[in-house]
């Protein structure tokens, strides 16, 4: 068979070229013809699968901040058109434990507020934030305040304290988000927020946090003849409300997984099967998710399709082919092994099937 190998990161575990690997090395035994394009969303793992597809032209390590300040290095990459490219979870990711009230943007902000007048590519996802961009807009300049005119901390406790938003916008029309999920910012407080250690009794604020900054940025942009984004605009809730941020400030956003596959999987021709997977499979895997979004793809172009994940929730969407879930042992390795053999095993010598194992 030709089989195409498309995996999404496996969650901070496996790297979505690894995951291609161990699968293709896999496949190869059996005596499949086997292409790799590992897959990214456009939050973690963005660079490293736009490299393994050949697509960067450089690759150098910046100066930035994480989410409670402690400095850290990260990458940018550089396509051949010199286009650069930010993964934005490099440093929206915190390492240590602290609440989610405090962590802020701002790190990412700098290392973008190097980058205005140049094309960039900003991919979202993958953060421990949710200040609904308040840190990367301070960075660029504009300010949000209270009622006597103090700047506030650009942090999620300040949300609903936000009077107005002050300063002059930057040039930031030649940026394209790529945005990991689809979601408005009317509804990514609520959605994101247990993600990034929001207590349930605290989502309600959270929200309403959200949509009084969203208020206030749009009574900015009114201010300076700016298009304000729509409440509704698909991505406004990525990475903790960055989307609507930067949507603010001129930039485009785009689904990352529609980004991503124009540039990876135009030249495949008709491959008899689409291997792909995550590190889970539930109910957030249909909002613009890379094995959702491929298996929708399959359908499309009469393609057989399979996943491999690490965990499946009984919220999970159907999907166009089998699931094989790695819960076949206590070490993780172990049990992505076993899941890779039950595939195989599926696959010769009876056609795959749309049922989930």
């Amino acid at each position: 068979m030709k089989v195409v190998v498309a995996p999404d990161s496996f969650g901070g575990w496996r790297t979505a070229p690894q995951v291609s690997q161990q699968l293709a090395e896999s496949l190869q035994e059996d005596g499949h013809t086997v292409v790799m394009r590992p897959m990214s969303d456009g939050g973690e793992g963005l660079l490293g699968a736009l490299s393994h597809n050949g697509l960067l032209a450089t690759l150098q390590q910046v100066n930035g901040r994480d989410p409670f300040g402690t400095p850290r290095k990260g990458p940018i990459g550089q396509l051949a058109d010199g286009t650069l490219v930010v993964e934005s979870g490099v440093w929206l990711r915190a390492v240590h434990s602290q609440t989610p009230w405090l962590a802020s943007s701002q790190g990412l902000g700098d290392v973008l507020g190097r980058l205005v007048g140049r094309p960039v590519i900003i991919g979202l996802g993958g953060s421990s934030t949710v200040d609904m961009g308040l840190g990367v807009l301070a960075a660029l300049g504009v300010v949000p305040e209270d009622a006597s005119g103090r700047a506030l901390d650009p942090i999620p406790t300040s949300l609903a304290q936000i009077a107005r938003f002050v300063g002059v916008p930057m040039s930031v029309g030649h940026w394209t988000v790529w945005c990991d999920v689809s979601t408005p910012v009317t509804r990514g407080g609520r959605s994101f927020g247990p993600q990034k250690g929001v207590l349930e009794g605290d989502l309600n604020r959270l929200q309403a946090g959200w949509d009084h900054a969203y208020s206030k940025l749009s009574e900015w942009c009114d201010r300076h003849q700016l298009r304000a984004p729509t409440p509704d605009l698909g991505g406004g809730g990525a990475a903790g409300g960055l989307g609507c941020a930067l949507a603010a400030m001129g930039a485009r956003l785009v689904s990352g997984v529609d980004a991503m596959a124009a540039r990876v999987l135009t030249d495949l021709g008709e491959p008899d099967l689409l291997i792909t997977g995550e590190g889970r499979l539930d109910a957030t895997s249909a909002d613009d998710k890379v094995v959702f979004w491929l298996s929708q793809w399959c359908r499309a172009h009469g393609v057989s399709f399979a996943a491999v994940v690490g965990q499946a929730a009984e919220d999970a969407p159907p999907l166009a082919g089998p699931v094989f879930v790695a819960d076949g042992a206590d070490d993780r390795g172990t049990a992505f092994a076993l899941a890779v053999e039950r595939l195989r095993a599926h696959m010769s010598p009876r056609p795959i099937s749309s049922r989930r194992s």
